[in-house]
């Protein structure tokens, strides 16, 4: 597994409150996510492990966090900095 670090914020103090994570996989038909721990508001800095799985015969493309390209790796650790939408990308193996 690979540490993602995908917002910097700079400043004296970090933003207060929780952060909300929506994860998903696109095409849904393809693949699914799991996130641990398995919730959707993180605080500040805390980090979550995002895996993505292919449902045969898909595989597994690349991650992206608010439609930027982030990793191709299917598993990743993601800190939340602030709230994203993070999405797992599948395609089709075959016909």
């Amino acid at each position: 597994q690979k540490d993602v670090y995908a917002t910097a914020h700079f400043g004296t103090a970090a933003p207060a409150g929780q952060f909300t994570l929506n994860v998903r996989a696109e095409p849904a038909t393809e693949g699914y996510v799991i996130v641990q721990p398995k919730k959707t508001s993180f605080n500040y800095g805390e980090t979550a492990a995002l895996s993505a799985y292919p449902i045969y015969p898909a595989k597994f493309e690349y991650w992206d966090v608010d439609g930027e390209v982030l990793d191709t790796n299917p598993s990743i650790n993601f800190m939340v900095l602030a709230s994203h939408t993070v999405t797992a990308h599948f395609t089709t193996l075959g016909p």
